[in-house]
This record gives structure tokens, C-alpha cells and sequence, in this order.
């Protein structure tokens, strides 16, 4: 039997030998068929959605000035691989155990081990204090970039303003900023969708995801000053530039195919430091 895989880590803009050498390791013992030719429009909808907020992260990262950075939650993303090589700037690059020992895994098994250089995989339960404090001690001293994608919509708004606690009374100690893609705010409930994936909306409602977004930009914005972070910058991808945009224009009706739409944004990501 094959496992179709769809392109996410092509949709990204980061198919590198060693992205398709960790489709094949998690695919296993099935063969990995990247899905090219998949005509669904929701899939092609969640893809241009994960690239767009792969590559924003990687936009809002460019013109920083820092000597590290800690991503959490970072799933199955190789973006530790070339940052960590960039300077000489260590990567911490964290998630629960059980992901971080598979990730361990995959890169000690590619046919052409990467180098690791300042690079460090280990796991981390971001919202626990003492645990991420540990976790920054890892690193020098230095300017610090603190990356998460797909990380808030599972907290509510306690667990988001303790989140907010721990990252400001680190980013006030070593400098640095707070780059987030988890800008996301309720969907309109009348305006419907093309068709919704069961497995999908299960787990969202299985984990208060809707219920977890703000309720719209301006909220989040007045949330994150409330906890003592100023937004710094927007990201301003063009989707209509996206690799993925292409194959999704083919199969949506107009509303979506063209930039500027009737499609309200949903996401957005933010760079955030300390206010003073």
C-alpha cells in the first residue's frame, strides 16, 4: 500500500533532500507519493495556508538582529537546520518528548546525516516555567528569537497570558523578540466553507480551537499590549506568489482566486517585542 502524502514541505519552500528524506521516515513502512496531482480544493486551501505561515516566520525572521533562537512546538519544520548553520547562532528546537526523540531519529537517519552544528533538539513543554527557563539556560548568552507556529490556538486565554508572562521576563533579560503566526481569528459562522474535513473539525472542536482564536485583529493586538509586548511588524506575504497559489487557482471558484477577494484574512503574523 502507498501513503499520499500531500507536498506540504514543497508548499513551504523548503523541499530539500533532506524534507523529502523525512516524508519517506514517517511515511514508513509505506512509500511516500508527494500529491501533485490531488485536485481537492480544501487540501490546496490548507496548504497555501501552511506556507503562507511557514514563509511569513521566515519573512519577519530576515531582518532581526539576534544571536539564537528557540522554536516551539516546531513539529516536523527543518528550519532549525539552516539557521542553526547561519553565523554561528545556536537553534533550540523543541516539542513534546515523543515528537523530539522521532525528529532524533529521522535526521540520524538520512542517507547523508546533516551537520548539526549549533543545533539542539530537545523537549519542552513551553507553558511550564521552570522547564523553559531550563531551556533558555541552554543557550549563551545573547539576543534571543522566540519562533512558534500552530502553538496558541490550543490555549485559552489564562494559559496565553501565562505564556505571554514567561516569554517577557525572558526577552526583558537577553533581548530579542517573539515571532508568532498564531494570529488567528474566528471565522464568520454564516459564511460557511467548501466542505469541511470530519477528522479535521473533530479535533479542532475536540480542542476548543475556534473558541481559542481571538475574536478579531484589534483584539489581539490590545491582548498582547495588555501583556507588555508591542507589535513590531506584520508580515506582508503575496499569497497570489506562493508555489502552492497555483495549483489551488485551478480548482477555486473566483471569490478565492482573486487577490483582494471576498475571502476575509483569518491569520496574519506578528513580531512582537517588550514594551518598556
Amino acid at each position: 500500500m502507498q501513503v499520499i502524502i500531500t507536498p506540504t514541505a514543497r508548499a513551504c519552500g523548503t523541499y530539500t533532500k533532506g524534507e523529502v528524506e523525512a516524508a519517506e521516515l514517517i511515511s514508513l513502512p509505506d512509500s511516500f507519493v508527494p500529491e501533485y496531482s490531488n485536485r481537492d480544493l480544501l487540501s490546496w486551501s490548507k496548504i497555501l495556508h501552511f506556507e503562507a505561515r511557514y514563509l511569513s516566520i521566515n519573512q519577519l525572521i530576515e531582518d532581526i538582529d539576534v544571536d539564537h533562537f528557540l522554536e516551539l512546538s516546531s513539529g516536523y519544520s527543518f528550519r532549525c537546520l539552516e539557521l542553526s548553520r547561519k553565523r554561528g547562532r545556536f537553534y533550540i528546537d523543541t516539542d513534546l518528548l515523543e515528537l523530539i526523540e522521532k525528529k532524533k531519529q529521522m535526521l540520524d537517519s538520512f542517507e547523508e546525516p546533516p551537520e548539526i552544528g549549533n543545533l539542539r533538539l530537545l523537549a519542552l513543554n513551553a507553558i511550564d516555567d521552570e522547564q523553559f527557563q531550563k531551556t533558555v539556560d541552554v543557550l549563551p548568552p545573547g539576543r534571543l528569537a522566540v519562533i512558534n507556529e500552530g502553538l496558541l490556538i490550543y490555549f485559552d486565554r489564562a494559559e496565553k497570558e501565562k505564556l505571554c508572562h514567561i516569554f517577557r521576563a525572558t526577552l526583558k533579560k537577553r533581548g530579542g523578540h517573539w515571532i508568532t503566526s498564531d494570529i488567528h481569528v474566528r471565522a464568520n459562522p454564516e459564511a460557511g466553507s467548501t466542505r469541511e474535513d470530519r477528522d479535521v473539525k473533530a479535533f479542532a472542536d475536540r480542542h476548543s480551537v475556534e473558541e481559542n482564536k481571538f475574536p478579531s485583529f484589534d483584539e489581539a493586538r490590545r491582548f498582547f499590549e495588555d501583556n507588555g509586548f508591542v507589535v513590531d511588524s506584520e508580515e506582508n506575504l503575496d499569497s497570489t506568489q506562493l508555489s502552492s497559489y497555483r495549483y489551488l487557482a485551478k480548482l477555486a471558484p473566483p471569490p478565492v482566486e482573486a487577490p483582494g477577494g471576498e475571502l476575509r484574512k483569518l491569520q496574519t503574523s506578528w513580531r512582537l517585542g517588550v514594551a518598556n
